[in-house]
Parts: structure tokens; sequence; C-alpha cells
């Protein structure tokens, strides 16, 4: 399975970031921060050596070298019974596959509120330890 982001698929996209960036550069020499001793990093960055520092082209090919995600890839995980072949969690948290953050929040939430909802309907509180330490009870 690959993932496709489609980070930068629109050109708005890429424009909208070229703005940010020409709007920070000027910021940055700007007297409230050069005083400071701010500066504009003046290194080309691996992969657009070949290109002015100075043109839109540079700075367009440093966006696209330097956009990536640092969050996990989730989406939406449909809970279902085994005969729904689109759900990927069943009412008893099995997952078949994935390794993401979204699901494993999910289905923590899910079994945190089966528990409260077992130990509300069995009008009961959940065993503890008592003070000997005598883990028997449990």
């Amino acid at each position: 399975m690959k993932i496709v982001t489609n980070y930068l698929e629109e050109e708005e996209d890429m424009q909208v970031l070229l703005e940010g960036l020409k709007f920070v550069r000027r910021l940055g020499i700007a007297p409230a921060f050069t005083r400071f001793g701010s500066r504009l990093f003046k290194r080309h960055l691996p992969g657009c050596t070949h290109l002015d520092m100075e043109t839109e082209e540079y700075w367009e090919c440093t966006i696209r070298f330097l956009t990536f995600t640092l969050f996990h890839y989730c989406g939406t995980a449909k809970m279902g019974p085994s005969t729904d072949p689109a759900a990927v969690v069943d009412p008893q948290l099995r997952i078949p596959t994935g390794n993401t953050n979204a699901p494993v929040t999910m289905v923590a939430e899910k079994g945190a509120h089966m528990i409260r909802s077992y130990w509300a309907e069995a009008s009961m509180t959940p065993p503890t330890t008592n003070a000997n330490n005598n883990n028997d009870e449990l």
C-alpha cells in the first residue's frame, strides 16, 4: 500500500507558501530583529544547490525538499460486524491490519466506554487491592 499525500499538488498551495516565505524573509531582516543578530541562512539546501538562492525557483525547490509530515498517517476506521467487508474494527475491537495513532486512540476510547458501561450496569465499583497488598481478592 502506498499513501499519496498530494502535498503541493495544487499551484495555489505553493504560491501561498512562497508568499509566506517572502514575508518571513522580510521580517527576518527588519531592524527589530537584526538588532538581536537575526540574519538569513546563506547555505544552499541539498537538492537545490544548482539554483540561485535569490530566485523564486530556488525557494520553490527548498519548499518541496522540506515539506513532509511529522504525524501519523491516518483516516477513519469503520466499526462493524465481521460480515461487513468495509469494517476494519469489529465490536470486540479486533483490528485485522494497521498501525496508526487514530485507530489506537479510537480503540482505547471504545474500551474505556465498555469498561465504564460494564461497571455501571453491574452497579459495582472495580475491585481494589487491600491495605495488606493481598491481591487474592482481585
